[in-house]
């Protein structure tokens, strides 16, 4: 891909009398492969953005959870849930996680 500034590009697409010449078809080949690479970085990023808060989210229910429902024992220096407290705990946390994990797939 040459060398192409996003207005020299816009220049070429836009031209008005319709003739094209090599470099202009060129230009604008480079232009939508500019604009795909933009558009798909983008999106990278605004996907991996919507998982991290959805990650944050969750690890947010399961500290709302423990706060709500969980108790100090000063003893053992653990907090404990009720029933099967901990389990719900842990899913969230393994949720989280997984979300994350879609990161690293990705990549």
């Amino acid at each position: 891909m040459t060398s192409l500034s996003i207005e020299k590009a816009t220049r070429a697409i836009l031209k008005m009398d319709g003739s094209r010449s090599e470099r202009d078809i060129d230009n604008m080949r480079d232009a939508q492969s500019l604009i795909y690479k933009y558009t798909v970085a983008e999106a990278t990023l605004v996907r991996a953005f919507t998982i991290e808060e959805a990650a944050k989210r969750i690890e947010q229910r399961r500290d709302d959870y423990i706060r709500e429902h969980g108790s100090f024992d000063p003893e053992t220096g653990i907090i404990e849930l009720p029933g099967t407290g901990d389990e719900h705990v842990g899913e969230l946390e393994e949720i989280a996680e997984d979300l994350r994990g879609l990161l690293t797939e990705s990549e």
